[in-house]
């Protein structure tokens, strides 16, 4: 089958998601879920220059590849409507609760590796499962938003595979809390290490307007837990490096063969140790847009 011969460029996947929990801290932070609405997302891809795009499976994985080499298959334009039958239908009802990014022993941030943190005191739990919202595919309350897509690339040369334009807009009508949600939400955009084309030892980066890890808390904690705060840690903890896991327009997230799809993920967060990610972004709401592109 001819392949089709479409520019590509994934725009404007727009996502709008509500942040929701309930004040039950002396201190900055998160407790509890609730249950608020939230409205109905917005959602548009458009293609250029000769990269594909289309829904993954939420289990889908790399090594089902060669199932998905159809071009037909694929898409230059992805709306909101193209959410039904696959598994993120209910995106409308999905919420987040804060994780982190930041590595086991508070020395790095790891992209592909997003932890569990206890909401009164942010200690993390290495061990513990972060729960994607569309887990086998049925709406719950996780903590995560995670969206798969296969992206293929029809150029007749090898092409890398950036992410330009990440924006995330808070949409509540305080102008003050936007800026917080903007900048205390990250995109982890990350791809399989097993794509047969390669593409680099890194396989993902973080994407955000103000990334940081420095969160306090509001209030004095109780003297003889103090010492137990992992916040003590990371701010006396010398080795701690952001080093490359920020990622930016010239980060390549793999190097594309012709006709051969590669599987990435899209994880949306709040990274809980963002000086931002406080009480007072809860049941607010926002959008995401980013651009999939490639470049020689």
């Amino acid at each position: 089958m001819k392949a089709l011969k479409m520019k590509v460029i994934m725009s404007a996947v727009v996502l709008l998601f509500a942040l929701v929990a309930t004040i039950g801290s002396t201190f900055a932070w998160f407790t509890v879920t609730a249950t608020n609405a939230v409205a109905v997302p917005e959602f548009n891809i458009q293609a250029q220059d000769s990269l594909l795009v289309k829904f993954a499976a939420f289990d889908a994985t790399q090594s089902q590849y060669a199932s998905h080499q159809d071009p037909s298959a694929y898409k230059q334009t992805i709306i909101y409507d193209d959410f039904v039958g696959t598994d993120y239908a209910n995106i409308g009802s999905w919420h987040l609760l804060p994780v982190s990014a930041i590595s086991a022993d508070y020395a790095s941030v790891e992209p592909a590796s997003l932890k569990i943190m206890n909401m009164e005191t942010r200690v993390l739990s290495p061990t513990g499962v972060v729960v994607n919202n569309n887990f086998g595919g049925v709406a719950e309350q996780g903590h995560i938003i995670r969206l798969k897509f296969w992206v293929m690339s029809q150029a007749e040369s090898s092409k890398n595979l950036r992410i330009t334009s990440p924006l995330v807009e808070g949409t509540t009508t305080f102008v003050d809390v936007d800026a917080m949600i903007a900048n205390s939400t990250r995109l982890a955009i990350t791809r399989d290490g097993t794509y047969p084309a390669g593409g680099g030892s890194q396989t993902g980066y973080l994407y955000g307007a103000d990334m940081d890890y420095l969160f306090t808390f509001v209030g004095t904690p109780n003297e003889d837990e103090t010492d137990t705060y992992p916040d003590t840690v990371l701010e006396e903890n010398a080795a701690f490096a952001v080093g490359t896991a920020h990622g930016d327009s010239a980060s390549v997230i793999a190097a594309l063969t012709s006709n051969t799809p590669l599987l990435v993920t899209v994880e949306i967060f709040i990274e809980g140790w963002d000086e931002d990610a406080s009480n007072d972004i809860i049941a607010g709401s926002l959008k995401v847009s980013f651009n999939f592109t490639i470049a020689p």
